[in-house]
């Protein structure tokens, strides 16, 4: 289920990315060709970009793609490599959550103070809100990773006899 919701997550972003290039080359072609541009545009690009990051980091959450310095943790005993991972877990999420309550209070100041971006006049909070999100999936996702860890180190340890 999660899988799926990745994968259609995964497409949105990538739909994001193609339309944020497509205003790109229509605002160049506009600016040069016919002296006109898109207002906004640039913003636009931005809002998409952060949408991008904050969004993808739950697609590489999920699928464990992030960026890490492991050789000395492949080369680990296996108990080191198991209590190493579900500490990068547990890192992560207090990480997410700590920046999820952060960016939710930013997000309520932005609603409140009613403002709006400059040149498409888009409430602020939305693309502030995006954040926030990201940070809500991908703690959701570690907790569900965490317990998936932990559920396949105790049913091999009762198979193995150990506990």
């Amino acid at each position: 289920m999660v899988d799926k919701l990745v994968n259609r997550v995964e497409t949105l972003l990538a739909l994001i990315l193609i339309g944020a290039v497509l205003l790109n080359c229509v605002n160049i072609a506009g600016r040069y060709f016919f002296n006109y541009s898109i207002t906004g545009a640039d913003e636009l690009q931005i809002f998409g970009m952060i949408a991008i990051s904050f969004i993808g980091l739950f697609v590489v959450s999920w699928r464990q793609r992030h960026l890490r310095m492991d050789v000395l943790v492949r080369n680990a005993p296996p108990w080191l490599q198991v209590m190493l991972e579900v500490a990068e877990r547990v890192l992560t999420l207090a990480v997410a959550l700590l920046l999820l309550f952060v960016s939710f209070e930013y997000v309520a100041r932005m609603f409140q103070l009613g403002i709006t971006s400059e040149n498409v006049g888009l409430p602020m909070w939305i693309p502030h809100a995006v954040i926030t999100i990201g940070f809500a999936l991908t703690a959701a996702v570690t907790v569900v990773q965490i317990v998936a860890r932990c559920r396949a180190v105790f049913a091999a340890g009762k198979k193995a006899g150990e506990v």
